[in-house]
């Protein structure tokens, strides 16, 4: 049985999980059920879902990116420029540039105004 700091230490290393997943290029399987694990404990922090989109945009997997991206409750700007990169690196250059114009005209990203 878990408990909760258990459970912390799990949300914990689940960016580091999914960056191995991600430089490995041959886990994707392995981190979409960490994203699943992710999504069936709760675990939504920035970390967690900074890093699950870095590691859909290593996988040249824009659709499950855009979807964490979008269920994300509040984004920050690492949020705004992990999904902008996971477009630009799969060659959705105008899916970059209409992020980036929206992500121009949002609050959550002080630091680009």
């Amino acid at each position: 049985m878990s408990t909760p700091s258990s459970c912390t230490q799990k949300a914990f290393i689940v960016p580091s999980i999914a960056k191995a997943c991600a430089l490995s290029q041959s886990q994707q399987v392995l981190g979409s059920q960490i994203h699943c694990n992710v999504i069936k404990n709760g675990f939504e922090e920035f970390t967690i879902s900074n890093s699950l989109l870095s590691m859909y945009a290593k996988f040249w997997d824009t659709k499950s990116a855009l979807k964490v991206f979008d269920e994300m409750s509040c984004r920050d700007t690492i949020s705004w420029n992990s999904m902008i990169n996971c477009y630009t690196q799969n060659g959705c250059f105008v899916e970059a540039l209409k992020m980036f114009r929206i992500c121009m005209h949002m609050v959550s990203c002080p630091s680009l105004r």
